[in-house]
């Protein structure tokens, strides 16, 4: 009975993945027609190549900054979302939407919230007395200006997993926790998060795979500036093999973070699922 999705899998996921693999050994120019085996050459000239290690360092500075920001804020929201009170229904649809939206979508209205003198919130700094902002053309803020609409837009995907959650833990142990005593913390702290570990491993899982291949977001609204300042793995591929029209090189990158997903994927899990599946 798992066939067919395996099959679909394979062909859309695994085969495209050791393509890619595969690729990453030639030098590879369309530009000029060169395709030349070069076994892991394209793997040691990131060595000597500072765009690949400024887009490897966002990349680490993104996935680690994101995760558990979208992962504790998502919790958050679910929390005080899972109590009951009028209007509940409505604010869970309006936490939700901006998951629904494109990340091209997302993007471009961060970036007019972002415009200097006009922008929403550059006009807010204006009037606090900050002066302009450029949150998109600073090479300190760029990255993280980008990172808050990206996490703007998943804390919708973490509120879900983790009402699912809430939802099946049963009321006796909250009840008998306020019985014992319990500090809203420690009730939250000793059983509400225990009995969410699932959605822990769900939730971080989705986290740490969206985070680590992110790129149309930042394409839409820094093209991976100013300079390299917001470039990420997933941005330098495309620009490698369709700008540069160096497929190997590209595939070389995509290839580095095929591995990375690969290995922080499966020990995120295994890590996160040790004590319960032992």
């Amino acid at each position: 009975m798992a066939l067919p999705g395996l099959a679909i899998y394979g062909i859309a996921i695994v085969y495209p993945a050791i393509d890619t693999l595969f690729t990453s050994l030639f030098n590879w120019d369309i530009l000029s027609g060169v395709h030349k085996f070069v076994g892991l050459g394209n793997y040691t000239e990131f060595l000597h190549d500072s765009t690949f290690r400024q887009a490897a360092e966002n990349t680490a500075i993104w996935t680690i900054v994101y995760v558990p920001c979208v992962l504790a804020i998502g919790l958050l929201v679910a929390l005080l979302l899972n109590r009951p009170f009028r209007g509940r229904t409505g604010l869970r649809i309006v936490f939700y939407l901006p998951f629904v939206l494109s990340n091209v979508s997302a993007g471009l209205m961060w970036t007019f919230m972002y415009y200097p003198s006009s922008g929403i919130l550059d006009t807010i700094t204006q009037r606090i007395g900050l002066g302009d902002v450029e949150f998109l053309a600073s090479p300190h803020l760029v990255l993280f200006s980008v990172l808050a609409a990206f996490t703007w837009q998943g804390v919708g995907a973490m509120m879900i997993i983790f009402l699912a959650g809430l939802q099946t833990i049963p009321p006796e142990l909250n009840e008998a926790a306020d019985v014992g005593g319990a500090s809203s913390w420690q009730r939250l702290r000793l059983v509400t998060i225990p009995l969410l570990r699932e959605s822990f491993i769900v939730g971080g899982s989705l986290a740490l795979i969206t985070s680590l291949n992110v790129f149309n977001i930042i394409y839409v609204m820094t093209l991976g500036g100013p300079g390299d300042d917001s470039q990420v793995l997933g941005t330098l591929t495309y620009f490698d093999s369709f700008d540069f029209g160096e497929f190997g090189e590209g595939s070389a990158v995509a290839g580095v973070l095929v591995i990375i997903v690969l290995l922080l994927g499966i020990t995120f899990i295994r890590r996160m699922a040790r004590d319960r599946y032992a």
